[in-house]
């Protein structure tokens, strides 16, 4: 793994010296990159929301393995790709970016009054959400992974999987709705 060292999202003022602090920048923008354009296809932000909400799925740590493992060649993801990811970004998630969720909810979109509030808790939910797929980006690449594991069928099912287990919600996995995000992701993702 590349080591997490300061690199240009974390000093804004901070110069690219080293080759390492280069590929690590152009590797986080990558991975934001990716996450937009594919969250913007049809069907994915509510698939995503979805196993997010009913299997309290992380959602930028089945983007960041999509993103690693959908290049020709590259692995399929495995259940350690997964914790791996997972482990790189809980602390983060548990203790900013869903405390910020939880509060731009509680904001009603239809209250003109904190409309101001809710436009800068979610600009602030992004922001973290950005620093934690960053924190994705530095770990083992897409060649790292085609180096290290066999190539086979590639899909998210174990990235669903693994949050089922954890949030006890494997019950759900067999939910019509459920299937159908994972298909449409798997597609989706995966063409």
């Amino acid at each position: 793994m590349r080591a997490l060292g300061r690199v240009w999202w974390q000093d804004p003022r901070m110069e690219l010296n080293s080759d390492a602090d280069r590929d690590a920048a152009v590797d986080a923008e990558a991975a934001w990159e990716y996450a937009l354009q594919v969250y913007a296809r049809p069907g994915v932000a509510t698939a995503c929301l979805l196993l997010q909400n009913e299997l309290d799925l992380d959602v930028l740590v089945l983007l960041h393995l999509a993103h690693v493992s959908s290049p020709i060649g590259a692995a399929a993801i495995t259940s350690s790709d997964v914790e791996a990811a997972d482990t790189c970004v809980r602390n983060w998630r548990n203790s900013v970016v869903r405390p910020l969720r939880s509060a731009r909810r509680a904001i009603a979109k239809d209250n003109p009054a904190l409309s101001e509030l809710r436009a800068t808790i979610q600009k602030a939910e992004l922001a973290a959400e950005r620093h934690a797929l960053m924190r994705l980006a530095a770990l083992p690449s897409a060649t790292d992974l085609t180096q290290t594991k066999s190539t086979g069928a590639k899909s998210i099912r174990p990235v669903v999987q693994f949050y089922a287990v954890r949030a006890a919600s494997v019950p759900l996995l067999g939910r019509a709705d459920i299937d159908d995000a994972i298909e449409l992701l798997d597609r989706t993702l995966f063409p």
